[in-house]
């Protein structure tokens, strides 16, 4: 499960590479955002229980990638915008 977040993470600092932003930026800013989302304070995105996994991969591709630049190409072309978690897994 750690492995497809840090997958979304990626794939959302590649999305967003486009904006200008250095990578260190975007991580930075993805990792507070889930913080905050997820209200874990001093906790990192690897704290959450399991049952939160598939609210962590919901927040990360419907409020995060969806919104990136290429997030949003993808949906207009009707492309998918990641692989699901089934498909990662059998992926690796």
């Amino acid at each position: 499960m750690t492995n497809y977040i840090e997958y979304l993470c990626d794939l959302y600092v590649k999305y967003m590479a486009l904006t200008g932003a250095t990578e260190d930026e975007l991580w930075a800013r993805i990792g507070k955002q889930i913080k905050s989302k997820f209200r874990l304070k001093k906790r990192t995105r690897n704290h959450l229980s399991s049952e939160r996994f598939l609210d962590l991969v919901d927040f990360l591709i419907y409020e995060k990638l969806t919104v990136t630049p290429v997030g949003k190409k993808h949906l207009r072309n009707g492309t998918k915008l990641c692989l699901s978690f089934d498909e990662f897994r059998r992926a690796v």
